[in-house]
């Protein structure tokens, strides 16, 4: 199953670096919808009521934080109020989310990555090592039995 997924994000990898060479992207770099969007589902989603979910972020970031303040946040009617860049890692912390910092990073480029996902890639580039040493080894034996040098 794990194999699998590190295939799958080789793959999608790939397919990304070939889409991105030569072309120029359109990049829209006015995300405060998509954050209210997250913001808002990654709340539905959560076991926890808003009220919870203020009073954890509260607890992270030693600053009270009300479920009016999220309110805020979420509701498309206050355009005024945006979510604090410095309580991102919070939040991604208590929602169990980092969508968020992917929707943050998408705009230049940037790909965000589990720690596990990374120690997927990194198992994978190994086996594509080895695999490349085997393959060169062959070559050299090859070679050698033959008497070329």
């Amino acid at each position: 199953m794990e194999q699998k997924k590190l295939l799958a994000i080789e793959a999608e990898l790939e397919l990304r670096e070939d889409d991105l060479r030569g072309k120029k992207l359109e990049v829209n770099y006015d995300i405060a919808a998509q954050l209210r969007r997250w913001l808002s589902a990654a709340i539905k989603n959560s076991p926890m009521s808003r009220f919870e979910i203020a009073a954890r972020l509260s607890e992270l970031l030693d600053k009270e934080i009300s479920k009016y303040q999220l309110d805020s946040w979420t509701a498309e009617s206050k355009e005024g109020y945006h979510l604090p860049a410095e309580y991102v890692p919070a939040l991604a912390a208590v929602l169990d989310d980092i969508s968020l910092l992917r929707i943050l990073s998408a705009p230049l480029g940037i790909q965000v990555l589990e720690n596990k996902d990374l120690m997927w890639l990194e198992y994978g580039k190994l086996r594509q090592t080895e695999k490349m040493v085997r393959l060169r080894k062959k070559q050299l034996e090859k070679k050698l039995q033959g008497g070329n040098k």
